[in-house]
């Protein structure tokens, strides 16, 4: 039997053709039409007009204005906001997301008359105060506002309340509360500042020794090391190449100092929001120590845990859907020390503050300039924006170490970044690498170091950019069968696996021809016809993939990369098709049989996707018309920090100077609620 569609109207409605239950306002099927086009989804329309059945004594023009301000919330709750302002100053936010989701003039005058309406109820500024007064007389006795079944102040528990001159689901709302409090809360370090420094002065006696030298640390970063052992919560921010990586190994070694090498390594935990993120934390942290001479350091490597991901930290249960981890049941560590902190959104924060013990310290790293969260927050940028509190300590790296005249091509790239980051399009020429211009290029293998740009004329011209990069980059087809624990084949598989990662093809969408699900789709087909095999959604012996999907049984976490390749269990058995992924210095097999809902070919991915990872040569495909809601100046800078030797950037010079005058947009409370209650 064929189950009934599922449908606010009523599925049993549904299923006999019957017209909704007459209590019920009119489904508006045009706004509806508006959000599938802006690529929100229409049941956002479906929730806004459920909740607006909580105000049953309006009218239907002012039904239809209540859905069309919910619908702009949910519109900029899914660009990643927090709230929308709906305060007069504030029109101007407004009327930007009324013109992203296509609205009518008259349904953002609906829209602006509501807004109105419900600050003047609350207590708040309307622009129109005298034009609502007569809805609020006609409000049910004793309510403030004709909308109090669904809105209400600060403390109410209603569906959405009013904070600050903005619209906030309550949920939102309590997340950034209980987040701010918790940070504030914390404890201090139970260790003596006099036994910090002398830690920290051992540690910067014998400096770790890199390929150039020993690595000495700034006073910036020095102090950012003391803060992270003195403080109850770190909040370290700094673009590429501003040495956090030396912060978090000179950290480390200090505490191995205060305690002994197994100790401190029991006490700490480190994670990431993403398995690429935590496995190059780790091999960062033991590559480093493994170039240390005193023994202490050489301990500490042996006995560091591996680096986890924030989900495995934090012990999520997906049948549960909850965390093993909370205030009640604390983790065991008393270091918790994370990278790629930009990524972290309000609710996985929230669960991690409320999962450390009242001593532990944390540590947060990242680049408060890159793109913010998928999901609604943006909490490293609001911790740096707060300023710092009693409890937090902020710490601003500027000093790039990548400014080396002799590495002309990190010289160059960080130059474009940093006058991307500051709202400046560099100009594009032809000619040689110079500072601060980005090379104009007229074929990909022109592109060499640095930062260049080459503009397609046409889909042919496309099509070439994509063959060559194919014969260039794309890791070569394999015949050859793998035994994953066979010493021989270590090499084989660490050379393979590091072709894949010296270079990405990225994407600023998923859809359209120019967004990764075509490009590959498009590179599948080319190593299909090469083998002469159908093309379709078959995975080939030889292709880069993606996990899309969390696997906790199997230790598969959405963005993991791998190669599909022949694995045997032991020489001489038989081979099979099988997912191979690095971790850390090993690597590990499954069946693609047991796997393949998980994966995506990953020829290109998403700059989204890219967060958390480096690689030799990068290469950002701009699509062929301006998507402002995607197109921004951080997606651009993220793109362009991914790579140490060479970007080349994929599309019109225009656009790509429209794209790095659009910062991102997201408007958040947490940075106000740290303000005022560590003030």
């Amino acid at each position: 039997m064929t189950r009934p569609p599922l449908t606010p109207l009523g599925a049993a409605r549904h299923a006999i053709g019957a017209a909704p239950a007459g209590d019920l306002p009119a489904f508006p099927e045009d706004l509806a039409a508006l959000a599938r086009n802006a690529d929100l989804g229409e049941e956002r329309v479906h929730v806004a007009w459920e909740l607006v059945r909580a105000v049953p004594q309006l009218a239907a023009e002012d039904q239809r204005a209540l859905v069309v301000l919910l619908v702009l919330l949910f519109e900029a709750i899914a660009q990643g906001s927090t709230r929308l302002p709906i305060s007069p100053s504030d029109r101007a936010v407004l009327r930007a997301r009324a013109a992203a989701l296509g609205l009518s003039r008259a349904d953002l005058k609906r829209a602006e008359s509501c807004a109105d309406t419900i600050l003047v109820g609350l207590g708040g500024k309307s622009s129109d105060t005298r034009g609502q007064l007569s809805m609020l007389f006609a409000a049910p006795a004793g309510a403030r506002s004709p909308y109090e079944p669904l809105v209400g102040e600060p403390g109410a528990y209603r569906p959405v309340i009013v904070e600050s001159g903005a619209l906030v689901p309550q949920r939102l709302s309590a997340t950034e509360g209980r987040l701010a409090s918790r940070l504030l809360d914390r404890a201090p370090p139970r260790a003596h500042p006099d036994a910090i420094a002398t830690a920290l002065r051992a540690v910067l006696a014998s400096p770790v020794v890199g390929k150039r030298g020993p690595i000495v640390l700034t006073s910036e970063q020095t102090a950012a090391v003391h803060a992270a052992l003195s403080e109850p919560v770190a909040v370290i921010s700094g673009g590429p190449g501003t040495g956090k990586t030396s912060i978090v190994v000179s950290m480390l070694r200090a505490l191995a100092r205060l305690a002994s090498p197994e100790v401190a390594a029991r006490d700490v935990a480190l994670a990431a929001p993403t398995g690429k993120a935590a496995d190059r934390l780790a091999s960062s942290i033991r590559d480093a120590l493994a170039a240390c001479r005193d023994p202490i350091d050489l301990a500490l490597r042996d006995a560091l845990s591996e680096a986890r991901t924030l989900h495995r930290l934090l012990g999520w249960s997906p049948s549960a859907e909850t965390f093993r981890h909370d205030e009640d049941s604390p983790l065991a560590e008393r270091v918790v020390i994370v990278d790629e902190a930009s990524m972290i959104d309000l609710a996985l924060m929230e669960r991690l503050v409320a999962a450390l013990r009242p001593e532990a310290r944390l540590v947060l790293l990242g680049d408060a300039d890159q793109l913010p969260s998928v999901e609604p927050g943006a909490v490293l940028s609001d911790l740096v924006g707060s300023g710092g509190a009693s409890t937090i300590t902020i710490t601003r790296l500027t000093q790039s170490h990548r400014m080396d005249p002799r590495d002309p091509a990190g010289s160059h790239i960080l130059g474009i970044a940093q006058a991307v980051n500051a709202g400046t399009a560099p100009r594009a020429e032809e000619g040689p690498l110079a500072s601060g211009v980005i090379r104009r290029v007229r074929a990909p293998s022109d592109a060499g170091e640095g930062v260049s740009i080459l503009s397609p004329r046409d889909a042919g011209a496309r099509e070439a950019l994509l063959s060559w990069w194919y014969r260039e980059r794309v890791v070569a087809s394999v015949d050859r069968t793998f035994v994953i624990d066979a010493p021989h084949d270590h090499a084989p598989l660490k050379a393979l696996f590091d072709r894949l990662d010296a270079s990405r093809l990225l994407c600023v969408t998923r859809g359209r021809a120019t967004g990764a699900d075509a490009i590959n789709a498009w590179m599948g087909a080319r190593l299909a016809r090469e083998r002469r095999l159908p093309v379709g959604p078959l995975l080939l012996v030889g292709e880069p993939v993606m996990v899309v999907r969390n696997d906790y049984d199997r230790g598969l976490f959405n963005g993991d990369q791998g190669l599909v390749l022949w694995v045997a269990e032991r020489a001489g058995t038989s081979a099979r098709p099988s997912l191979v992924v690095r971790r850390g210095e090993r690597f590990v097999a499954f069946p693609l049989e047991t796997v393949r809902p998980l994966l995506e070919r990953a020829y290109a991915t998403t700059v989204h996707k890219a967060q958390g990872s480096e690689h030799d040569a990068v290469a950002l495909v701009l699509p062929d018309e301006d998507v402002p809601r995607l197109l921004t100046r951080e997606i651009v800078y993220t793109a362009i920090t991914r790579a140490r030797r060479s970007v080349l950037l994929v599309g019109s010079a225009d656009l790509l100077a429209r794209a790095i005058a659009r910062p991102t947009a997201r408007t958040t409370g947490l940075g106000a609620k740290l303000r005022s209650r560590g003030a």
